[in-house]
């Protein structure tokens, strides 16, 4: 698996939609088929509303400890749905288990813990996955 995005359909309930179709090389066109050069060279997406998308990344870049990789992503925030070019930044603090998160289009950092399926754990601040209830 190389754990690229190659397509994402997002709809707001009571509100706007969009599609995004990609080539898992940086090349993406919305659903209408236009060449979306803004976030040309992009390969991965961040979804404003969700840590699932920080999978992708940290499974994709494969760092080993201590190594940091800064990358461009198309960035779609919520609830407008509007996609940007933004710079972020993954640092390795342990291996399959905890990453650093750098927003550097908006000066934020944050340590995550993930699981062994790379899904993210405790996203302080913004993201905590609650627990399964005993059946």
């Amino acid at each position: 698996m190389q754990w690229r995005a190659t397509h994402a359909w997002l709809k707001i309930a009571g509100g706007g939609e969009l599609e995004l179709r990609g080539d898992g090389a940086g090349h993406w066109r919305d659903g209408n088929g236009r060449a979306l050069d803004e976030i040309d060279g992009c390969i991965d997406i961040d979804i404003a509303a969700t840590p699932f998308t920080n999978t992708l990344p940290i499974r994709r870049l494969q760092l080993a400890k201590g190594t940091r990789q800064p990358i461009s992503v198309a960035y779609i925030s919520t609830p407008d749905l509007a996609v940007s070019r933004v710079e972020q930044a993954y640092t390795c603090i342990e291996p399959d288990r905890e990453y650093r998160y750098e927003g550097i289009f908006r000066n934020f950092t944050a340590n995550m813990t993930i699981d062994e399926d790379g899904l993210v754990i405790d996203y302080p601040s913004l993201f905590r996955r609650l627990p399964i209830p005993d059946r």
